[in-house]
């Protein structure tokens, strides 16, 4: 009966729930970087047509704006993987300065599902603490998405 579970988590929401709650699962919403020197913030949403959550940075941090981050850009992504406990992280790192971006570069890592809560998202990159969820089908603001 379990695997039947597990096959039908699979199928159903793209990622396994052997032994973990659905609503463990809900990356949607808000989230901070609990980074002292950079809290900045972004709203994940499930992206139906690449599989994948992706985050748009909602708000900078002292440390993201004085790189050239943008509200609205593209700025995190999780994809699912077949381990129940595990999701490929890239997150996205800047390097400028007085606000202006030289470059950027898309750092790959882990998200940790069996260390994470639905208050806390931990990784392999960064900490994040949620802010609010959002109900399934409803999405952050419009990024902005010429960016």
């Amino acid at each position: 009966m379990k695997k039947i579970i597990q096959i039908f988590c699979m199928l159903a929401f793209f990622i396994p729930c052997l032994g973990v709650g659905a609503e463990e699962f809900n990356l949607s919403g808000s989230w901070e970087s609990i980074d002292s020197n950079n809290r900045w913030q972004m709203c994940v949403t499930w992206n139906q047509s690449s599989s994948r959550w992706e985050g748009h940075l909602t708000k900078n941090g002292v440390a993201s704006g004085s790189v050239g981050f943008e509200v609205g850009e593209l700025v995190w992504v999780a994809t699912p993987t077949p381990s129940a406990s595990r999701l490929i992280e890239q997150q996205k790192y800047r390097w400028g300065r007085n606000g202006i971006s030289t470059g950027f570069k898309w750092e790959e890592g882990s998200v940790y599902l069996s260390r994470s809560t639905n208050a806390s998202l931990v990784t392999s990159i960064s900490t994040f603490s949620r802010i609010s969820t959002l109900e399934p089908g409803l999405y952050c603001a419009e990024p902005n998405l010429s960016l």
